[in-house]
């Protein structure tokens, strides 16, 4: 017998946005009509966030980095602003803490899937920050499944090397890594993350960064 994935609802009390869910969530992604205005809960200050726009639409990315996990039950993700019009999430993406598929349901509504970097077979750098920075920067990326070598490297406007790392996680999916800069005179560098694959395929991002 196949065995059904789990389920998680969302759904609106009033300008709240809940979340009743079965099993124990990693990750959470959800896509709003673009110009929603909305505060995110505080039990959820220890997801790491990241939001984007794709496609018209506003994309909010929680996912759990080490011990953090939204436990089954009921739970408020957001409070929506009075002027924000629109109610709508349009489509929504669970991570349970152990990696199995939860079905999503918008009241009774299955979401969209998200068709969103979180599946996509390339490398992103996702957010970089403070920029500019005196020294720490927190660097956060996604990568592919196939990727199995990553480094970072750090260089001047002249294309000398002034920073080298490959202690940088390689497993599939989003990551972390805080970067100590400090030994880098002011001015302007660029960052490029660096990855080799199972294949002949390499990756690469490059970003500008500004030391202060």
């Amino acid at each position: 017998s196949t065995v059904s994935n789990s389920k998680a609802t969302f759904y609106w009390d009033k300008n709240d946005l809940y979340l009743v869910n079965e099993e124990s969530i990693g990750g959470i992604q959800i896509a709003f009509e673009n110009g929603f205005k909305y505060t995110l809960n505080k039990e959820l200050n220890s997801f790491e966030t990241l939001k984007y726009q794709q496609d018209n639409e506003e994309m909010m990315v929680l996912f759990a980095l080490n011990e953090t996990e939204l436990k089954p039950g009921k739970h408020k993700i957001l409070t929506r602003e009075a002027s924000s019009n629109s109610l709508e999430i349009t489509k929504a993406v669970l991570a349970s803490k152990n990696g199995t598929p939860i079905d999503v349901d918008y009241y009774d509504i299955p979401l969209d899937i998200i068709k969103s970097p979180v599946q996509t077979d390339t490398m992103r750098i996702i957010s970089y920050a403070p920029n500019p920075t005196d020294g720490p920067l927190d660097l956060y990326y996604y990568l592919p499944e196939d990727v199995i070598k990553l480094n970072v490297a750090v260089y001047d406007l002249s294309g000398n090397l002034v920073h080298y790392s490959d202690d940088l996680k390689n497993t599939s999916g989003y990551s972390h890594k805080e970067l100590d800069l400090s030994t880098l005179k002011q001015g302007m560098y660029i960052l490029s993350l660096f990855a080799d694959s199972k294949s002949v395929m390499k990756y690469s991002k490059t970003i500008k960064i500004v030391i202060e």
